[in-house]
Parts: structure tokens; sequence; C-alpha cells
């Protein structure tokens, strides 16, 4: 009976230690999963935390590169001139499909022809530089009206109204602050401008000639001084007759 009950009591030992034994394995198993799921967990917040911060930061710059474009749109606003400058169209038209007929038996052939219709205008004011023209023109088809103007050196208004069309060939009307020159003023307009065109071509070549004499000049006081360097030992170079020569050619070249 002793020896059973020996023997039972280490068998219920033994079976306690490895009972020990496997819950100290499971709670190790346990406490590793829990420090997994817990890395895990730290590792998505902080990821979360690192998104909501690049979110803040990429709001944050938009917003201010938004107030530096209004800050620099009002400088720009402040710094603008009185110069404008406008347009208006269109400036094409439709194209039209002209149907040949093939005399020799080969289909037809297309030839796209323009059809001008447009209409445009601009113009220019700027105080600072008293620049001051403008100009517009419609056309259609073959008939074609415009006018430009402009303030002349004189602070007088210049308007030229034109007019084109196939049957009458182009006119043009000259206003000078809104009265028409006559033909006699036109006539003494080109006038002057042709005179003062040969003026400007007469005292370019006047200029030109001028240029050439004292380039002859020059070159011959060059060539006096090499002859009379060549010559030094006669003292008597250039006077009596050949002085008398010499005097004829400096008459001549002045």
């Amino acid at each position: 009976l002793f020896g059973t009950r020996e023997w039972h009591s280490r068998a219920a030992l033994s079976i306690e230690v490895r009972a020990n034994s496997q819950q100290r394995s499971l709670e190790a198993k346990v406490g590793e999963r829990d420090r997994k799921k817990n890395k895990q967990s730290s590792r998505k917040n902080k990821s979360q935390h690192t998104m909501a911060f690049l979110f803040k930061t990429v709001a944050c710059l938009a917003l201010l590169s938004v107030a530096a474009c209004e800050y620099g749109g009002e400088e720009e606003h402040h710094g603008v001139g009185y110069s404008y400058a406008k347009f208006s169209g269109p400036v094409s038209g439709p194209a039209h499909e002209i149907h040949v007929e093939d005399k020799h038996g080969h289909g037809h052939q297309i030839d796209y022809v323009a059809k001008p219709d447009y209409v445009f205008e601009y113009g220019v004011e700027d105080p600072k530089s008293k620049v001051s023209q403008s100009r517009k023109e419609h056309r259609h088809e073959d008939e074609l009206h415009g006018e430009y103007s402009l303030h002349q050196p004189d602070g007088k208004l210049r308007t030229v109204k034109y007019s084109s069309n196939k049957h009458t060939g182009f006119h043009a009307e000259v206003l000078i602050d809104g009265k028409p020159l006559h033909e006699e003023e036109l006539a003494k307009l080109a006038h002057e401008a042709a005179t003062q065109s040969a003026h400007g071509a007469q005292l370019q070549h006047h200029q030109q000639h001028q240029y050439h004499h004292h380039q002859h000049q020059d070159e011959h006081q060059a060539y006096g001084g090499a002859e009379q360097q060549t010559y030094g030992g006669e003292s008597s170079y250039g006077a009596g007759g050949e002085g008398g020569e010499e005097a004829t050619h400096d008459e001549y070249y002045h």
C-alpha cells in the first residue's frame, strides 16, 4: 500500500508539473500575441498621425499660395497704367467648296476659295508716353471699310477713312481734327515730304563728298611727307618752281 500511494503521489506531482508547464507556455503565447497586436496598433496609430500631419502641412501651403497670389495680384493691379488694347472678332469665315466641271472626264476638282468676313478694332491710349492711336476695319468678301487715327507731332488728330471694292477701287479721306483736307493741302503735304526727302539725300551726298575729300587730303599729305623724307638731302625741295607746283596742288585740294 505504501508503495502504491507513493507512486500515485509521484504521478499526481508529475501531472501537476506538466499542467503548470503547459499553462506557462500558453500564457507566454498569449502574451506574445498581445505584444504583436499592441505593436501593430502602435504602428497603425503612428501612420495615422503621420498622414494627418502631412494633410495639415499641405493645407497650410495651399492657403499660403492662395494668399500670395491675391497679394501679388493686388500689386500688379496697382502698377497698371492707362494703356489699353481691345480686339473683337471673328477673323475667319467658312470655307466654301467650289465644284469645277472637268471637261476631260476625270471627275471634279475642289478649290477652296477664301471668303473674307471679319471685323477687328484696337486702340492705344498712354498719356505717359503720349501715344494715342486706334484702328478698326470691317470686310465682307470684296467690300472693305476702315479707318485709323493718330496724333501728329503738332498735337492735331489725323484720321484716315478708307474703303475699297472691286468696282470703284480704293478711296481714302484724310481728316485733321475732324475737318477734311482738300487736294491742294494734300499736294502741299506731299511736296513738303518730297522736299525733305531730297534735302536729306543732298545732305548725305555732301557729307560723303567731305569724307572723301578729307581722306584724299590726308593721303596727299602722307605722300608729300614720304617724298621729303626720301629726298631729305636736297634742302631746296619744295621751293622755287617745285614750291609753286606744290602750292598749286594745295590750292586744288583745299
